[in-house]
C-alpha cells in the first residue's frame, strides 16, 4: 500500500540516521524492515511517499505507529529560528527523518552494543547476535528475548558474536529483564507487573533515565538513545562524538536546549545527520560542501542591504565620494571617486539596485525543478531561469518576495522556504543581491498572474539535467546557476 507524509518521510535518511540497525538495504530505494515480530518491505517511490508490502489492517495496527505518522514534524522543524543558519540547514537536510517507534528491549540491547562502533559495525554485530540467539521462522531472525540471550550465552553461542567487553553488559541486562527477583536495583520485575518494559514505560523522563543508567554498561548516552528511539521520549537529547563536535563548533556559548522542548531529540537527529554527512564529504575531499560553521549568516536577507555600508577594510583601496549621475525607474547610476593604493584617484561607475530580489528552487514531488524560459532584450536571447523577482521595498522579507514570485509566475505555492545562498550579481560595479531559497512541499495553487510585459513558458528538468546544461553553457543566468549549484550541494547531487 502507498503511504504519504506531507511533513517528510525519507527511508534513506532514516536508515542513515543511527537509530535503527536491523533495516536491510535491498537497493533501488528498498528496505527490508523487521520489527517486533513484524516484517515489511518498504520502497521510496517519490519524495515523502513510500510503498509498503502490507495490507491496510497491518499498516493501521502497527506500521503507522512505527513510522510515527501522527507526529507533525513540520511543526517541529518550524521551531528552529531562521536566525540560526546552521540549524536551519540541518533541519532542512534532515527532512524526512522520523523517530521510529521501535521495540524498547531491542533498542536497549542494540545501543549497549553500539558503544565505540560505527553504524556498519553495529549492524553487523546486531545481526550476529540475532543469528546466535534469535527466533527462526522469519525471512530474517526475530530479535532475541532476554531469556533467549541467556540461553544462547549458556550454550556458548555468543562467544563468536564479537561482542567483546559488551558481552557482560548484555548478560547482566538480560538477567535483570528475565529474572523474577524483586531485589534488582530498579525492580524491573514485580509481582503485580511482570513486564519490565511496561514498568519502565510508566516512569517520567528523569526517572526513566535514572533507571536505565542503573544497568551495567548503560551510561547517559546509551540511556538517552534508548529513551528516544525505544521509549519515544522525544525530548531526550543523546550526545555522541558527532553531536559533541557540532555543539562545540556551532554553539560555543551554549546550545539552548529549552527552546526545542519537548522535541529536543528530533532536533538532535537533524544535527547528527547533517554534521555527520558533511564531515564524510569533507574527509572524501569533495569540493563545494557547505561550511558547517555558519552561525553568523542568518540567511534572512537583512545583512549588508544598504550600499552605504562601512568602509572599514584591510585593503588600501578607498572610496572618497559617490555622486548620482542618473536615476532610472529602478536603478541608480552613480560615479565613485576612488583612491588607489598609490594615492592616485580614479572615477568608477556604480549601479545601485535598492531592493535586490529573491529566487526560488522549486522541486516538484517528482523530483524535477520548475524553470522559466523567456526572452531577455538586454542580451538579445532566450534564457532558462529559476522563478525570481525583485522585492517591492528594501525592507520586504525576501521570503515573502520568493513566495509571491513563485505563485505569480508559475501558479505554484509551497510550504516552508529554506535559505540556500546569497548572491551578489556583479560586486565590482553593482550592489544587487539575490536571496535564493529552496521551496518545500511545492504544489499547484491556481492560475498564474504575469505582468503585462512578461511572457514566460514553464519547463521542468531534473537536477542532473540542469547541471549538464550549466556545464554546456546552456544556462547563463547567474542567480539560476548559483541556485542550481547550491541545491546540488545541498542534496549531494
Amino acid at each position: 500500500m502507498e503511504v504519504y507524509a506531507a511533513d517528510g518521510l525519507d527511508l534513506r535518511r532514516i536508515y542513515d540516521s543511527g537509530q535503527c540497525f536491523r533495516w536491510r538495504d535491498e537497493g533501488d530505494g528498498c528496505f527490508l524492515i523487521p520489527s517486533a515480530g513484524h516484517i515489511v518491505m518498504a520502497r521510496q517511490t517519490a519524495e515523502d511517499r513510500i510503498r509498503l508490502s502490507c495490507d491496510e489492517e497491518e499498516f493501521q495496527t502497527y506500521w503507522r505507529s512505527y513510522f510515527d505518522l501522527d507526529t507533525d514534524y513540520a511543526k517541529i522543524a518550524a521551531m528552529v529560528s531562521p536566525q540560526d543558519a546552521f540549524l536551519t540547514r540541518a533541519a532542512a537536510a534532515g527532512r524526512g527523518i522520523r523517530i521510529l517507534r521501535q521495540d524498547p528491549w531491542e533498542t536497549l540491547i542494540t545501543f549497549i552494543l553500539s558503544q565505540r562502533k560505527n553504524i556498519p559495525a553495529i549492524r553487523s554485530c546486531v545481526e550476529r547476535l540475532c543469528e546466535a540467539a534469535g527466533s527462526t521462522g522469519m525471512i530474517v531472525r526475530r530479535f532475541p528475548s532476554a531469556e533467549e540471550i541467556l540461553a544462547a550465552d549458556a550454550a556458548g553461542k555468543l562467544d563468536a558474536c564479537g561482542l567483546g567487553y559488551r558481552l557482560p553488559y548484555i548478560r547482566e541486562t538480560a538477567e535483570a529483564f528475565a529474572s523474577n527477583q524483586t531485589d534488582q536495583p530498579i525492580q524491573l520485575n514485580q509481582t503485580n507487573q511482570t513486564n519490565p518494559i511496561d514498568r519502565l514505560s510508566q516512569l517520567s523522563d528523569d526517572d526513566l533515565l535514572a533507571a536505565l543508567m542503573q544497568l551495567k554498561g548503560v551510561g547517559v548516552k546509551v540511556a538517552k538513545c534508548t529513551m528516544l528511539f525505544g521509549f519515544h521520549r522525544l525530548d531526550a537529547f543523546p550526545v555522541d562524538v558527532w553531536i559533541s563536535r557540532a555543539l562545540a563548533e556551532e554553539y560555543p556559548d551554549d546550545f539552548d536546549f529549552a527552546a526545542y522542548r519537548p522535541y529536543g531529540g528530533v532536533i538532535q537527529q537533524y544535527i547528527f545527520a547533517y554534521y555527520r554527512e558533511n564531515a564524510r564529504h569533507q574527509r572524501a575531499g569533495e569540493t563545494g560542501v557547505i561550511r558547517m560553521s555558519e552561525r553568523s549568516k542568518t540567511g534572512d536577507g537583512k545583512r549588508n542591504e544598504n550600499y552605504e555600508h562601512s568602509e572599514t577594510s584591510a585593503f588600501h583601496l578607498k572610496r572618497l565620494d559617490r555622486k548620482l549621475a542618473y536615476q532610472g525607474k529602478i536603478l541608480g547610476f552613480y560615479q565613485d571617486t576612488v583612491e588607489l593604493p598609490d594615492g592616485r584617484q580614479e572615477k568608477w561607475d556604480f549601479i545601485h539596485h535598492p531592493t535586490g530580489g529573491a529566487c526560488v528552487v522549486a522541486v516538484l514531488p517528482n523530483g524535477k525543478i520548475l524553470m522559466e524560459r523567456q526572452y531577455r532584450p538586454a542580451i538579445g536571447a532566450e534564457t532558462l531561469e529559476l522563478p525570481a523577482g525583485a522585492r517591492q521595498t528594501p525592507e520586504e522579507d525576501p521570503k515573502k518576495t520568493a513566495r509571491r514570485e513563485l505563485e505569480e509566475e508559475t501558479g505554484y505555492t509551497c510550504g516552508r522556504l529554506i535559505f540556500l545562498a546569497e548572491v551578489s550579481s556583479a560586486p565590482s560595479w553593482c550592489d544587487e543581491k539575490t536571496y535564493i531559497y529552496l521551496a518545500a512541499n511545492v504544489r499547484p495553487a491556481g492560475d498564474r498572474h504575469l505582468d503585462e510585459a512578461e511572457e514566460i513558458r514553464l519547463e521542468t528538468y531534473t537536477p542532473k539535467q540542469l547541471l549538464t546544461m550549466i556545464r554546456r553553457g546552456k544556462i547563463c543566468d547567474a542567480k539560476t546557476v548559483a541556485g542550481i549549484m547550491a541545491y546540488a550541494v545541498w542534496e549531494h547531487v
